[in-house]
């Protein structure tokens, strides 16, 4: 075809015989030379070639050394659910989080036959295809190791005991260490807190002054804990960030919201927005606190993306390390008010301990009948290496703590 690019090679098979290829049709010299680059890489056989190079080469190699069905239902998997997501990505960048967010995508796809999502044991079996493809970069192509090695949990030993779901991060190296039902939907309670609190100081100043409305004081739950504020009253966002993610009341969230995005529902919207640019694909809230919803929710992985995006912002990092907190606000006629704040935090009370040689910087808790009991925190090991850890759905405030104190001991052991 005239008006396009083709490209000639000459080169050497793998029995050392010179051979010839040609390929025409190119649109643009760039997809020539795409194509001469992956060519290249194919026959150099490099862990530096793109996931759909070394895809095919592993289906060249599998189709000779096993049985002609095996072999096709391995094809139909690479090629309709793992090429797709890790085409052009090379072998040696692929990460732990890749692998999550490739699971978090099979686990949310909806088949087209049955109107169903994929059940525990098909996801499995995607998970082994991946795992046994970067088993065979391992073996043959220098790659320097398989970040599927196992469903996502390299702590293999450790078992979640009376939790729902956790996971425990090496932040500096940004590898998950520990995962068991790292995507399963679970009711955060007031850990949901902790977005509120990235949207308010992304988009407000700390000193910026809060004039409570009628919504502030909304709550459909007579035991939730609330400061008391009241419409009129006035309190700047840095009173009410220490507030919310102190003694987590849930009043002061209401707060934020509404001064950030002018009502509940729209804060709400700003939210899920918020969380999906964060890369929280499994998360829905519908309120700014946490209270309970049968469509509010998230799940442990979701909770560590942005419980990381909060540790990186400066002021948040120095809040939830707070320990105690009072101040005065005004309520409408100008009179003062006085709150006070305790960290619900049982770690920094001393009543529950952390291994040795573990510094805790700060996290928050959250409870409710439906939620459980839920904390995340941020820890470091004796050399001030950060780690992150999340578990949802415990059933005792007892088993929460000494099962968060058992996870993060593995990263000392």
């Amino acid at each position: 075809k005239k008006g396009t690019w083709y490209v000639q090679l000459s080169y050497k098979d793998w029995s050392g015989i010179q051979r010839h290829t040609c390929k025409r049709g190119f649109e643009s010299k760039k997809d020539a030379l795409d194509w001469e680059k992956d060519f290249m890489d194919k026959l150099a056989g490099t862990n530096d070639m793109s996931f759909e190079t070394f895809a095919q080469l592993y289906l060249d190699t599998m189709k000779t050394r096993i049985k002609e069905s095996t072999f096709c239902t391995k094809e139909v998997i690479i090629k309709n659910r793992i090429i797709p997501f890790f085409k052009t990505k090379k072998i040696n960048e692929i990460t732990n989080q890749d692998v999550i967010k490739w699971q978090n995508e099979m686990m949310s796809i909806v088949d087209e036959k049955t109107h169903k999502k994929f059940s525990k044991s098909y996801l499995k079996t995607l998970h082994n295809q991946l795992s046994a493809m970067l088993n065979h970069a391992v073996r043959y192509y220098d790659l320097k190791k398989n970040v599927a090695v196992t469903d996502t949990d390299i702590l293999s030993a450790y078992q979640l005991n009376e939790t729902a779901a956790g996971i425990l991060v090496d932040v500096k190296n940004n590898e998950v260490l520990f995962a068991e039902n790292a995507f399963e939907i679970r009711y955060p309670a007031s850990l949901t807190k902790l977005l509120t609190a990235y949207i308010a100081v992304k988009y407000c100043s700390l000193d910026e002054t809060i004039i409570c409305t009628s919504e502030v004081s909304y709550s459909e739950f007579d035991d939730a804990v609330m400061l008391g504020l009241k419409e009129g009253d006035k309190l700047t966002m840095d009173q009410a960030l220490r507030l919310c993610l102190v003694s987590s009341y849930n009043d002061a969230a209401n707060a934020i919201a509404c001064h950030v995005a002018g009502t509940l529902a729209d804060f709400a919207d700003l939210m899920n927005e918020e969380a999906k640019n964060l890369g929280a694909t499994s998360t829905n809230f519908v309120n700014p606190n946490g209270l309970p919803n049968d469509n509010h929710y998230t799940s442990v992985y979701d909770l560590y993306l942005i419980f990381n995006a909060v540790i990186n912002n400066a002021d948040l990092y120095e809040i939830i390390q707070t320990l105690e907190y009072s101040t005065v606000y005004y309520d409408k006629f100008g009179n003062e008010k006085t709150a006070y704040a305790h960290n619900t935090n049982r770690f920094f009370s001393n009543d529950y301990a952390l291994p040795s040689n573990v510094t805790l910087v700060g996290g928050k808790t959250g409870t409710t009948d439906d939620a459980g009991y839920c904390l995340i925190v941020l820890v470091k090991d004796k050399f001030s290496n950060p780690y992150i850890a999340v578990l949802l759905g415990s059933d005792s405030r007892d088993h929460l703590y000494n099962e968060m104190s058992s996870l993060i001991a593995e990263i000392v052991k």
